[in-house]
């Protein structure tokens, strides 16, 4: 079974912890334009990261070029612009937790998602995209540990 497969379940466990960060930011900073799949840095400080972008732009040319997803390509592009914008320490920057570990983890366990219809799709498993209103829940909705993560996908064999 492809890695993108066997991992969906911990994958969309980390989706939907994604999503309650980004909701957690909007309820601080506002909606944003592009929903929970905004570039952060760029929402908080838009010209704070400027000096990092050459280097995001070549990595995000490697990712394209080993056939990374546009949609996964803009999130790294916009976790590294975050991770530059955070390494600065702008007020209350560190108040809430980074919003993209979640995602980066979700690629680390192999293969994107697609979204349509209001849904991140991951093969045989769908998350509902619905408002960030909806997604601002205080309590985590799983634990960043591969361990812990392994467990979901083996209980889904």
């Amino acid at each position: 079974m492809d890695a993108d497969l066997r991992h969906a379940p911990s994958r969309s466990r980390l989706m939907r912890e994604y999503l309650r960060r980004m909701a957690l930011w909007s309820e601080k900073l506002g909606e944003f334009a592009d929903g929970p799949f905004a570039d952060l840095a760029r929402e908080v400080s838009p010209y704070a990261v400027v000096e990092e972008e050459r280097v995001i732009e070549r990595v995000v040319e490697q990712l394209a070029e080993r056939g990374a997803q546009i949609r996964a390509q803009a999130l790294c592009r916009a976790s590294l612009r975050w991770a530059g914008l955070r390494a600065r320490k702008p007020a209350g920057s560190s108040l809430l937790p980074d919003p993209f570990e979640p995602m980066l983890m979700l690629f680390e366990r192999g293969g994107g998602f697609n979204v349509e219809n209001g849904v991140a799709d991951f093969g045989f498993l769908c998350v509902s995209l619905r408002s960030w209103q909806e997604n601002a829940l205080a309590s985590p909705i799983v634990e960043l540990d591969d361990g812990v993560l392994d467990d979901l996908d083996a209980m889904a064999d």
